[in-house]
């Protein structure tokens, strides 16, 4: 029998199938929480593209207050990405201009 992390890295990295890795990274979280399983389910969400699939893992580092280089820089990314899917609010309550160059 495969780890259920194990299968989910290997999907992740070698079969380059996110959807399929960010369920399997999720079902690892319900049984191991560990910092590599957060890791995993955070690249497995950015890849997959489903910043949503974040948060138990997000709610957790607040929690826990666990300070790691490579969760702080996903969590990173994940912010980037949620303000690029659904635009940050500054940026919606600023209209844009151009100045013309002379």
């Amino acid at each position: 029998m495969v780890h259920p992390g194990e299968e989910a890295r290997f999907t992740l990295h070698l079969l380059d199938q996110a959807e399929a890795a960010l369920t399997l990274a999720q079902e690892n979280w319900a049984i191991e929480r560990e910092p590599i399983d957060a890791r995993l389910l955070l690249e497995a969400s950015l890849a997959a593209r489903k910043v949503d699939a974040a948060t138990p893992i997000l709610n957790w580092l607040e929690k826990t207050r666990l300070e790691d280089v490579h969760l702080s820089r996903l969590r990173s990314r994940l912010q980037a990405a949620h303000e690029t899917l659904v635009g940050s609010p500054s940026d919606q309550s600023q209209p844009t201009t151009r100045s013309k160059a002379r």
